[in-house]
């Protein structure tokens, strides 16, 4: 009995465990693109690099030595991009995730713009490979290509 739960614990985990590493995997199901002519729409989330002057001009805003920013985009002009920010990257490769709060990033400040994508193929490819690992998992799990009658079972009788 003892020797049952402790399996199903196991599974459990393995599980929880799968679960989390999809998550993760999903991240890498986005990408980041050049933006098509004519600028990117209102309400496309864009990744904007910044220039050395501009991470200074907007060290108030955004916090010192950003080098990127990244958010959905309510408003561009000429002059600015307005962002409903969800992320900024530093110098030091470390990220910072913010609650949409919105922030204006002159054109000027902008060393590069792209559009994040979620990518359709990608994601329908790590989510099969998600479901057929849980699958497997699963049948190992419960031995089904164990081919044996496992511990606890009866021997056949003796003639």
């Amino acid at each position: 009995m003892n020797g049952t739960r402790e399996g199903a614990r196991r599974a459990g985990w393995r599980g929880v465990s799968l679960l989390l590493l999809g998550v993760w995997a999903l991240q890498g199901c986005y990408s980041v693109t050049a933006v098509q002519p004519g600028g990117p729409q209102p309400g496309a989330r864009v990744v904007a690099q910044l220039t050395p002057d501009g991470s200074q001009q907007l060290a108030s805003q955004v916090g010192p030595r950003v080098i990127a920013v990244e958010g959905v985009l309510d408003q561009a002009t000429a002059d600015h991009l307005s962002l409903r920010m969800v992320r900024t990257e530093g110098a030091n490769q470390v990220s910072t995730y913010w609650n949409n709060e919105e922030v204006s990033v002159p054109r000027p400040a902008i060393a590069l713009l792209r559009e994040r994508r979620l990518d359709r193929t990608r994601s329908y490819l790590m989510a099969g490979a998600i479901v057929g690992a849980a699958l497997l998992a699963g049948a190992l799990a419960s031995g089904v290509f164990a081919g044996d009658e496992g511990p606890g079972t009866n021997p056949p009788p003796a003639n």
